[in-house]
C-alpha cells in the first residue's frame, strides 16, 4: 500500500504550485514574503568548499524564489512514528561530520539547515542547481510534519531547533487545497503512471 511518506515531497509541491490558497497558507506560516517561487521536489545540494553531499542530502520541498535566486528549504517528516522530542533528536540532530577521507558530508538534512557542519563549510553558503541556475539556500527554513505529531510536541516538547526553523502541519495545506474529492483527484493525478510503457514497451 502507498504511504503518505512515500509521494509526500511532490504532493507538498504539487499542491503548492496548483492552488493560491495553498501558497498563501505556506507563505504566512513559513514567512515567505515573496510570492514569485515555485516548488521543486528533492533536488540535491550542491558541493560546499569541495565537500560532496552524499545522494541522501536532497532538499524535501525546495522553494525557489526566480526572482531573487534564493531557495527556502523545507524537510517533511511525515511519518507517525519516532518523531518524540528525543527520538528526533538522536535521529537528526548530531553535528555533520566528514566522510570518504574528507571529502564527503556525513549527517542528517535537519542538521545540514540548522548549520551543524563541518567546519569547511560553516558560513559558507549552501546551494541548489535547477534548470541550469543556482539558488542559493536562505538561513530560515521549515518543517511540514503531520498535525498528530504536531500536537504531540505541543504537548510533550518541541524538538530543540533553532528560531530560523518554522513548523507547519501537512493537514494545513490538504484542507486549504480543497475537500476530499480535489484532494483524491489530484493524488490519482499524481500516480496516473503508464506503468506498460515503462515496464513492458520499453523492453
Amino acid at each position: 500500500m502507498i504511504k503518505l511518506n512515500h509521494i509526500g515531497e511532490k504532493l507538498i509541491c504539487e499542491m503548492i504550485n496548483s492552488s493560491d490558497s495553498v501558497k498563501s497558507v505556506l507563505m504566512s506560516a513559513m514567512g515567505i514574503e515573496s510570492s514569485a517561487f515555485i516548488a521543486v521536489p528533492e533536488i540535491r545540494l550542491d558541493a560546499c568548499s569541495g565537500l560532496i553531499f552524499d545522494g541522501v542530502h536532497k532538499v524535501d520541498v525546495c522553494i525557489l524564489d526566480t526572482q531573487n535566486s534564493t531557495c527556502f528549504p523545507i524537510e517533511a517528516k511525515l511519518g507517525l512514528d519516532r518523531l518524540s522530542k528525543n527520538e528526533f533528536a538522536k535521529r537528526f540532530m548530531k553535528p555533520c561530520k566528514t566522510s570518504h577521507n574528507d571529502t564527503r558530508v556525513a549527517g542528517s538534512m535537519i542538521s545540514i539547515l540548522e548549520c551543524q557542519l563541518p567546519s569547511q563549510c560553516i558560513n559558507k553558503d549552501l546551494t541548489v542547481s535547477y534548470q541550469g541556475q543556482k539558488y542559493v539556500l536562505t538561513k530560515e527554513w521549515g518543517l511540514i510534519s503531520r498535525s498528530a505529531i504536531h500536537s504531540k510536541w505541543h504537548s510533550n516538547g518541541f524538538p530543540s531547533l533553532t528560531e530560523k526553523c518554522k513548523h507547519v502541519a501537512f493537514e494545513s495545506l490538504a484542507r486549504t487545497y480543497g475537500d476530499k474529492g480535489a484532494f483524491n483527484n489530484l493524488v490519482t493525478n499524481l500516480l496516473n503512471v503508464d506503468f506498460h510503457a515503462q515496464w513492458v514497451k520499453s523492453a
